[in-house]
């Protein structure tokens, strides 16, 4: 019944065959010189199809704009979603840039960590900035199920990051030794494998993600100026120490934050 109705709204002309066929039915009956009763109740009758008719047709209008919102919708989304990868390489390159620096800011020697005037400096440079944060929770809201669980799970780090190198910034009474600056640099550098592993996919050499992630690259960079210090090696056993928890490396191993 609804695909007839939707049928007669698509075709003008046959809505209105149908509709006068009804009223000539009507008139016809009127002017009829049957019983009294019958044109009583065959005018009751026609009465009644001409409202159901109309109540059809006005549904089946209402059943055509909901599929025509519903495809506009899938196409809105479609094109949401193939933006939001489009960017995902940038954003992702900021928020490694962001790492990259606190785990500087990790390493740094006690004159950063004695004032707590440097919280305000520090802070501002852990800002992953509002754009990165939209093209992230787009990708959030519209990749599949696997890239959808790694960017949850950095920003639930990110915030646990921060939120931890800030109070030994900010609180000049905590002492820092190498095996907290090892912490800090474990709680950055793991964000920077989940990024680093989502690069791949997001410049479309991969329909998806994978769920398990290398955990060798959970180190800090050969690259990195303060290499071969007696800081860093501290720091570097600190994060195999910490790696070696996350087991096989996969999703669920992440969850939970170490």
């Amino acid at each position: 019944m609804k695909k007839l109705f939707e049928g007669l709204l698509r075709n003008p002309a046959a809505t209105a065959f149908f509709g006068c066929m009804i009223g000539i039915s009507f008139m016809s009956l009127l002017g009829s010189s049957f019983d009294e009763n019958i044109v009583r109740y065959g005018t009751y009758g026609l009465s009644i199809l001409v409202a159901l008719f109309a109540s059809a047709v006005a549904l089946a209008g209402v059943f055509a704009n909901i599929d025509s919102q519903a495809t506009r919708f899938s196409i809105e989304r479609s094109a949401t979603q193939k933006a939001a990868k489009a960017l995902l390489p940038i954003a992702l390159s900021r928020f490694d840039e962001v790492c990259e620096k606190a785990v500087d800011i990790a390493l740094s020697d006690d004159t950063v960590f004695a004032d707590p005037k440097n919280a305000v400096e520090v802070r501002e440079a852990l800002e992953i900035g509002d754009e990165t944060v939209r093209i992230l929770k787009e990708c959030i809201e519209y990749s599949d199920e696997v890239t959808q669980e790694w960017l949850t799970i950095i920003f639930a780090r990110y915030q646990v990051a921060s939120s931890r190198l800030l109070g030994s910034v900010a609180d000049p009474s905590r002492v820092i030794t190498n095996h907290t600056r090892g912490s800090h640099a474990y709680d950055w550098e793991v964000i920077r494998a989940i990024l680093n592993h989502l690069f791949s996919f997001a410049r479309g050499q991969e329909d998806a993600p994978s769920d398990k992630i290398d955990l060798e690259t959970i180190a800090i960079s050969s690259l990195h100026p303060m290499l071969g210090t007696s800081r860093c090696n501290a720091a570097q056993e600190r994060i195999r120490h910490f790696r070696a928890r996350l087991n096989d490396g996969n999703l669920e191993d992440f969850r939970s934050l170490n």
